[in-house]
């Protein structure tokens, strides 16, 4: 178990696909919905859990990586920009991190990582 709110880490996970979903369908694959998104979490030895999101679209340039989760910044013709702002917003104050995995294959990796709770022994 972790300690977080359901609704704001529902918010975390439908944030971060549909930016995959929106980078894939600005790119000249988009029409063979070839598009895939994994979840996959592991237990880390640290008392802490691993979730990594993963697709196999555009990925992120190299000149984004670090900006990728500044408040207002974005590459789309529409948006604020603030969604990964506050997903990186909601997992810190949930004690937890989230970081842009660097990758040698196509696709965006996120990785979030976020402390267990542990039940008590009376």
């Amino acid at each position: 178990m972790i300690y977080g709110d359901s609704n704001l880490m529902s918010r975390v996970f439908h944030n971060i696909i549909r930016n995959a979903i929106q980078a894939y369908q600005g790119t000249e694959h988009a029409d063979d919905g070839n598009l895939e998104i994994k979840i996959i979490s592991n237990c880390l030895p640290n008392n802490n859990i691993s979730i990594r999101i993963i697709d196999n679209g555009p990925g992120v340039s190299e000149e984004n990586k670090e900006k990728i989760f500044a408040p207002n910044f974005t590459t789309k013709s529409s948006g604020a920009g603030l969604g990964l702002a506050i997903v990186k917003n909601i997992i810190e104050n949930m004690n937890g991190t989230i970081s842009l995995v660097d990758r040698h294959e196509p696709g965006a990796e996120f990785e979030i990582v976020l402390p267990v709770i542990l039940p008590s022994v009376s």
